[in-house]
């Protein structure tokens, strides 16, 4: 399908049947030498046969340990006449019994082609190809894995992508509508018992939202893991400050034959959270059928969209579980595959297995360093109802302490260069830290009318010493220590991070809470020159254990303190450059109840 250039609108116009002004871009070929991350393309066309046990697709996979019907480049039509194309693996041989399907839907790539960013990223977040069949797409189900437990896979790229005709849409009611589409077709299929789940990571799990959404009659569980839900607040325009680059490295490099969604370009156009933004926010209302609900604290793209998910879709059978990994590791990992399997054994297809009594909410917890986390403790629901929200104070003296200070005092830093103030706090005995965070603090700026202002937490060690988590275990990598995990954000976890530009301070009275404020980022307000204005910062859930003597420092920069997705210039360098002269923090007197609120087990 050659690309439309005399469309109206080509570069910017409207979407016919949702009337918003959208930002367009040209797809990037496949084999474009400068394409940030690199693709694999397979010839395009259709084909069946088995592939038998034994099979391997390189050297470097697991042979299949059965016999796999495979079916590329299978045709599907959608509402609006567009075709998509998926492969199909299942079970050649299943005892006579119809089984269940798994749809991995995202715009990655198929049969093991495509981008897969394992590759680009160090030790392959520990897991090895000789673990994989080669056959999964990038963040889906492993066909040899789940063929293996009685499932079928139709694995379709999505419209826009790769060989799939259309223009390529970034999350919304059109993904879900496709979605529709796909799960009613393949359900009708003479091996299929017409129980249609999902599953997958990251874009995988949010498009699960949008077509639970959209209710179609044989989707009968959804399990997505790790799912942004709210496109504005937790991707383009977190704290109301524009992000592009995650998006341009990962989002912007998908090739296809048409248009693709310039979502990193809205993130510049809008600003304002309007109709677009409403559009790429998931009412979850609308979600009504069995959910298993994965989250971690480390994605720093996730989080908020899996506590959603939880706490908002309309069903009592839905279960939510923070895990300790990188969501990757977690996905092939055989303990949350084999927990994957009972819950779709038990809604696809139809066997009594006790699952209903799995707990409601597990939740994990770091303790950095060279000690494994703690795995799964069962807790009653999210927000933990336990918790008990506590006050640490901001000191002149850089410390945190349990009452307000009296000492007036103006802190100060270079907004332009990472620079940084810090506060710490000592912990007299054992304590657990579970759940959100929010800062309170008073601000001014004497060069700027505005301020963008990064928090993040950090855990010290008993000496003093900043201590980090990785986010595999250790034993899965070649290294003996934390310290030598490579440092970027899929293997290395810091700590939980807070985000907000000034002039977006506002708050939602309705929506905010004791420990989270929520901004509705309609407007600006900017800060005249030099003025004192007080700010509300939210810092995504953490789950941390804190021995006796070990510390919790408090960082505030203009610069954003999160290690990159990727070690790579083209990421690094795409940074907000917003931010002027020095950032003053003001404390005592007038500005006491300056603190940091924690939530404490």
């Amino acid at each position: 399908m050659p690309i439309d250039k005399s469309r109206p609108g080509y570069n910017k116009g409207t979407v016919p049947d949702d009337g918003f002004e959208w930002l367009w871009q040209e797809a990037i070929p496949a084999d474009e030498p400068n394409r940030p991350v690199k693709v694999a393309t397979i010839p395009f066309g259709y084909e069946k046969r088995v592939l038998p046990r034994g099979w391997q697709k390189t050297p470097e996979n697991m042979p299949l340990e059965l016999d796999i019907i495979f079916e590329k480049d299978v045709e599907i039509g959608l509402r609006d006449g567009v075709k998509i194309y998926a492969d199909i693996y299942r079970p050649a041989e299943t005892d006579g019994k119809k089984i269940p399907i798994l749809v991995p839907y995202s715009p990655y790539g198929k049969g093991g082609g495509g981008a897969n960013l394992m590759d680009v990223v160090p030790y392959r977040v520990g897991v090895p190809r000789s673990r994989q069949s080669g056959l999964e797409k990038f963040e889906g189900p492993d066909p040899n894995e789940w063929c293996r437990r009685g499932y079928a896979i139709v694995d379709p790229n999505a419209r826009g992508s790769f060989d799939s005709e259309g223009n390529l849409h970034y999350f919304g009611r059109k993904e879900g509508e496709d979605c529709y589409d796909i799960i009613e077709f393949v359900a009708k299929y003479d091996w299929c018992n017409g129980a249609v789940g999902m599953a997958g990571n990251s874009w995988l799990g949010i498009v699960q939202y949008w077509a639970a959404m959209e209710q179609p009659p044989h989707l009968k569980a959804i399990a997505p893991w790790e799912g942004l839900s709210d496109v504005y607040r937790d991707l383009c325009r977190r704290g109301g400050i524009p992000w592009a680059p995650f998006i341009k490295w990962v989002l912007m490099g998908i090739p296809g034959h048409g248009l693709q969604e310039d979502v990193a370009g809205m993130g510049e156009a809008h600003e304002f959270y309007d109709a677009y933004w409403e559009s790429k926010r998931v009412d979850f209302s609308k979600i009504k059928i069995p959910s298993y609900i994965l989250g971690s604290y480390s994605t720093m793209l996730h989080t908020m969209g899996s506590v959603r998910a939880w706490r908002d879709t309309n069903t009592e059978q839905k279960w939510l579980r923070f895990h300790p990994h990188q969501e990757w590791y977690e996905d092939y990992h055989y303990r949350s595959v084999d927990d994957l399997d009972r819950f779709f054994t038990r809604y696809l297809k139809g066997e009594e297995n006790g699952w209903e009594n799995t707990p409601k909410v597990r939740v994990s917890m770091y303790r950095f360093g060279e000690k494994y986390p703690l795995y799964d403790q069962v807790e009653t629901d999210y927000p933990i109802p336990r918790t008990k929200y506590t006050k640490l104070y901001l000191t002149s003296n850089k410390t945190l302490q349990r009452s307000p200070s009296s000492e007036t005092t103006v802190h100060s830093y270079d907004s332009t260069n990472g620079d940084m103030l810090t506060y710490d706090y000592i912990f007299p005995e054992q304590t657990t830290l579970a759940g959100f965070s929010k800062l309170k603090i008073f601000v001014s700026c004497q060069e700027h009318n505005d301020l963008d202002i990064y928090v993040m937490l950090r855990k010290l060690s008993i000496d003093g010493e900043l201590m980090e988590q990785s986010n595999v275990p250790l034993h899965e990598l070649s290294v003996k220590s934390v310290k030598e995990v490579a440092n970027v954000n899929p293997t290395k976890y810091l700590g939980p991070t807070g985000i907000l530009r000034a002039s977006h301070r506002e708050l939602d009275p309705k929506e905010s809470t004791e420990y989270w404020p929520v901004h509705p980022h309609l407007r600006i307000d900017y800060i005249d020159p030099g003025n004192v204005v007080e700010l509300d910062i939210g810092i995504w859930p953490m789950g941390i254990v804190y021995e006796k003597g070990e510390g919790l420092r408090l960082q505030i920069s203009g610069k954003t303190m999160v290690l990159p997705e990727w070690d790579n210039p083209h990421v690094k360098h795409m940074e907000p450059n917003f931010n002027k002269g020095r950032h003053r923090v003001h404390l005592g007197d007038r500005y006491a109840e300056s603190f940091l609120l924690v939530p404490k087990l």
